[in-house]
């Protein structure tokens, strides 16, 4: 959703969520500033409240969060989970999908290898989401998973894999799906390079 989407809706919305002040410019460049923080999380609050020209106070606490939480109440009217409509779907493209974390103390090692992320090299978690090939919605997000899971086996404990097995589905995913199972190996749409050029772009896109 595009940001001149997101103002249109609190602008108009039923509740009405925005007073005639908030409405102003002003009103709108600290919406663009909430969603500056929720992008880069800038550290600094007095370079983030000179590059908006505004009062350092108006870029940190109450006043930005209240912003940051009007942008979160959209999602219940954007964000619809379509469900019980996955069987209607030819294909899908999933991957794994990590999280930093704290890292928690261990009972007995200073380190838990198996809540270590590989992409942050620290503690972390992971999702697994599918999204629809042929529309823009996401089907499925299962998690969270411990940081060190391999992405298949979070595939197999989400219950996902028995809807290309079941359903005679397909899912497209990169090689980290890799499996030593046939009946596992015959749902996915793995990178090969003996593909036709339209089928290694049109897999190519649907994996980013």
């Amino acid at each position: 959703m595009g940001l001149a989407e997101q103002w249109h809706d609190l602008c108009n919305c039923d509740k009405k969520v925005l007073s005639a002040k908030e409405k102003s410019e002003k009103g709108f460049e600290r919406f663009l500033a909430a969603h500056c923080w929720l992008w880069c999380r800038p550290k600094n609050a007095d370079m983030f409240a000179s590059r908006f020209g505004m009062c350092v106070d108006y870029v940190r606490g109450k006043p930005l969060w209240t912003w940051i939480e009007r942008i979160a109440n959209l999602a219940a009217k954007k964000i619809v989970w379509n469900i019980d409509k996955v069987a209607e779907i030819h294909a899908v493209a999933s991957d794994g999908v990590d999280f930093k974390l704290w890292e928690r103390q261990h009972a007995k090692f200073p380190i838990n290898s198996k809540a270590m992320s590989q992409k942050f090299k620290s503690c972390g978690a992971k999702h697994i989401v599918a999204m629809s090939v042929h529309g823009s919605k996401c089907v499925v997000i299962e998690g969270p998973f411990r940081g060190g899971k391999h992405d298949l086996d979070m595939f197999g404990e989400s219950g996902l894999m028995q809807i290309p097995i079941e359903k005679n589905k397909i899912c497209i995913a990169d090689q980290g799906f890799q499996s030593k199972v046939a009946r596992e190996r015959e749902c996915f749409a793995l990178p090969d390079c003996m593909d036709e050029p339209e089928l290694l772009n049109y897999k190519s896109r649907a994996r980013l």
